[in-house]
């Protein structure tokens, strides 16, 4: 059973992580000026996504039923690699899949999402050249405030996003690459109890990653949290209504 669980969790996290490059490379697809990039960003296209990432990871994590076994010593889970080159590829996989790749790619195509999200301003033709000019000024004076400030919060939640997910789930990457790596090292009691406790603390992070879009979108946007307030006033309203 430990084998079965083992297998679920890795899938899931897995997903977790690339489920937020697909939402990240999703908005990258709309927000893009080519009708082309923007035709990609359907309901298909989603599906596909999700069924190729999921048939990868199964197959990639398959090896988990023959790698771990129960009841291994000097590890902080009861389900954990048998020997060391197993738990190496295993912490090497977990480091890569579900940590560094997923945060290059949030921050590449979150970056993209940005440059697309910049007004194209797209001057007139005219002859005179002080009529042009006039209307570069104007044009600049109207557009670069708004567009400055949306360029500055869709940047201020890249960065949050992405470090959220590097900074959350790098310890426990280090953790597993650490428990491997002494395994086989007597310890002492207080030591085990140490490290289990940290190992309780990591996986209390990685869960916290995959529950804060909301709260990061909501605390970040301006957009939503103007939206949040309209919406908790109205129920407000609509409770004060009904007393």
């Amino acid at each position: 059973m430990c084998k079965i669980r083992l297998f679920l969790l890795s899938v899931s996290w897995a997903m977790a992580a690339w489920a937020l490059v697909g939402a990240s490379m999703d908005r990258f697809l709309c927000s893009n000026h080519s009708a082309v990039y923007r035709g990609w960003s359907t309901c298909r296209t989603a599906k596909r996504y999700l069924i190729g990432i999921l048939t990868f990871f199964v197959l990639l994590f398959a090896q988990v039923f023959y790698c771990f076994e129960a009841s291994v010593p000097n590890v902080p889970v009861a389900c954990y690699g048998r020997d060391l080159p197993c738990r190496i590829f295993n912490d090497w996989i977990s480091i890569a899949f579900d940590i560094v790749i997923p945060s290059i790619f949030l921050a590449v195509f979150g970056t993209l999402t940005i440059r697309n999200a910049r007004p194209r301003v797209v001057h007139p033709r005219i002859s005179s050249i002080q009529v042009a000019i006039a209307s570069n000024i104007n044009n600049n004076n109207n557009n670069t405030a708004p567009s400055r400030n949306n360029d500055r919060n869709l940047t201020r939640m890249l960065l949050i996003q992405v470090c959220i997910v590097f900074v959350l789930d790098l310890p426990f990457g280090v953790y597993r690459a650490y428990a491997s790596l002494t395994a086989n090292v007597s310890k002492s009691t207080y030591r085990t109890a140490v490290e289990n406790l940290t190992y309780a603390v990591v996986i209390l992070l990685v869960y916290f990653t995959h529950s804060t879009s909301f709260y990061l979108y909501t605390l970040t946007g301006t957009l939503y949290r103007a939206t949040f307030k309209r919406i908790r006033d109205r129920c407000f309203n609509r409770g004060q209504r009904m007393h």
